[in-house]
Parts: structure tokens; C-alpha cells; sequence
């Protein structure tokens, strides 16, 4: 539940800050939020609705893949991956 009071926090502040400065909300940015903010409902909505136990546990999982998959889609997100895989390489 904390993590929802803070996403939501963080939205809001955005929000707030962009009502008094020229922010620009970019669609890569957009998307990536919304793919973060429906994973945090799913987990908020499974921890509050199941009992604790491999119901609560296979919710999260499945949703944490889907979001993870969704992500990378995202050519930014492979390119940070292919760095990084890069650096394990040279050490």
C-alpha cells in the first residue's frame, strides 16, 4: 500500500510542477509509466484481495513478467541491457 501512496505522490508532484513549468511529458515516458502503474495496481489489488500464500505470490509473478516483457519492447530498455551486458563482459 505504501508503494501506491507514493507513485501516487510522485504523479501528483509531477503533475503540480508541470501546471507552473513547461515539462514536457514525453510518449516513451507515458508509456513506461502506465505499463508501472497498472504492474503497482495489479500487486496493490492482489495483496489486498488474497490471502497471503502462492496466490498472492503467482499474481505478482505473472504480472511482474508481462510488465517485464512489455518493457522490453522498448528499444531504450534494450539498448540499457546490451551496456550492461557489455560491462559483465569486460570484467
Amino acid at each position: 500500500m505504501a508503494y501506491g501512496v507514493a507513485t501516487s505522490a510522485a504523479i501528483a508532484t509531477y503533475l503540480t510542477c508541470r501546471a507552473h513549468f513547461p515539462l514536457k511529458f514525453e510518449g516513451r515516458t507515458a508509456t513506461a509509466l502506465l505499463g508501472a502503474l497498472l504492474l503497482l495496481a495489479t500487486v496493490m489489488i492482489a495483496a489486498n484481495m488474497l490471502n497471503f500464500g502462492w496466490g498472492r505470490l503467482l499474481v505478482t509473478a505473472a504480472a511482474s513478467a508481462i510488465w517485464l516483457v512489455w518493457s522490453l519492447t522498448d528499444e531504450g530498455a534494450r539498448e540499457m541491457l546490451a551496456k550492461l551486458k557489455r560491462r559483465r563482459a569486460a570484467q
